[in-house]
């Protein structure tokens, strides 16, 4: 682990830590094992309570990985925003959701620093757009 809490890979390149934020149990524990096995720090929370305090402690080059539709009120893209507007910058972010073109007619606009994923998710697809982002 490097001084920043980053993750260094074994050829010296640094590894985002990742906030996963996802309310069913299944896909969050898989979805948490496969990015450990990839090497990245993952932190990962079920309520969007649960991840105000990872949230807090996300520092740049770390990627919010969230399901859109979550339990409750608030979605992913609400999350996303209000994280945001707390740190004062484009924190990058995937969105996930089991209903893409549904969650892309919602969405309307383009958003910066992020990235949108169906589900079931194509790891190479999650592995390649967490390397984009985790350098933006």
């Amino acid at each position: 682990m490097r001084e920043d809490g980053g993750v260094s890979t074994p050829n010296g390149r640094s590894r985002c830590r990742l906030v996963l934020l996802e309310d069913n149990d299944p896909v969050r524990i898989a979805t948490e094992m496969f990015l450990t096995l990839e090497g990245f720090e993952t932190r990962t929370a079920a309520t969007v309570a649960d991840a105000q305090i990872l949230l807090v402690g996300m520092q740049p080059g770390d990627v919010l990985i969230t399901d859109y539709h979550l339990d409750g009120k608030l979605t992913g893209l609400d999350v996303l925003q209000q994280l945001r507007i707390q740190h004062g910058r484009d924190v990058p972010a995937i969105l996930l959701s089991g209903d893409l073109p549904s969650m892309m007619r919602a969405v309307k606009t383009s958003i910066p620093h992020c990235r949108f994923l169906g589900k079931p998710v194509n790891t190479k697809a999650l592995l390649s757009a967490i390397g984009e982002l985790s350098v933006s």
